[in-house]
C-alpha cells in the first residue's frame, strides 16, 4: 500500500483577495456605517459584505446555523447575519461578545454603544423589531454580549 503526504503552504494558497474581491474595503465599511448611523463614527470599519460572503461560504448548505463573533467591536458580523438571515429567508442567528472598549467616536462610551446603535438602526431598515428578535445582554463590566433570539 502507498501513503500519500499532501502537503499546503501559504504560497500554494489562494490569497484570500483574490477570494473576496467583492467585499469592499475599510472605507466601503465605515461610509457603510457612518450612512447607517446617520453621523460620522469610524474611518475604518470591516464591511458587512465581507461577512455576508464568509456567512455563504460557511453556510452553503444549511437554512440554520449560529455565528460566534468573540471580538464583535461595532457588530458589522451581526448586522451580516441580520441582513442574510432576512434577505435570503434563513433561520440564522448570532451571538456577538465584546469586552467593553472605549469609543474614540462622539456621541458614543464604548464600542458596544456603536453596535447597538448599529443594529437598531439595521432592524429598522430590515423592518423588524429589534426589542423582539435582538438581546443585549450586560452582565458584567467587563463584558457584554448580544444575539438575535
Amino acid at each position: 500500500a502507498t501513503t500519500e503526504i499532501y502537503t499546503l503552504s501559504l504560497h500554494d494558497a489562494l490569497p484570500i483577495s483574490n477570494l473576496l474581491t467583492n467585499a469592499g474595503t475599510a472605507a466601503d465599511g465605515s461610509k457603510e456605517l457612518n450612512t447607517l448611523l446617520k453621523t460620522a463614527v469610524l474611518e475604518r470599519s470591516i464591511p458587512v459584505a465581507l461577512y455576508e460572503t464568509l456567512i455563504d461560504c460557511a453556510a452553503q448548505e444549511t437554512e440554520t446555523g449560529v455565528v460566534l463573533d468573540a471580538f464583535a467591536q461595532t457588530g458589522a458580523s451581526a448586522q451580516a447575519v441580520l441582513e442574510t438571515s432576512v434577505k435570503q429567508g434563513r433561520g440564522l442567528k448570532f451571538i456577538a461578545v465584546q469586552k467593553p472598549e472605549k469609543s474614540r467616536s462622539k456621541g458614543f462610551a464604548d464600542v458596544c454603544g456603536i453596535a447597538e446603535k448599529r443594529l437598531r438602526a439595521a432592524a429598522q431598515k430590515l423592518n423588524i423589531d429589534f426589542e423582539t428578535h435582538i438581546s443585549f445582554i450586560r452582565k458584567s463590566p467587563t463584558k457584554r454580549a448580544f444575539s438575535n433570539k
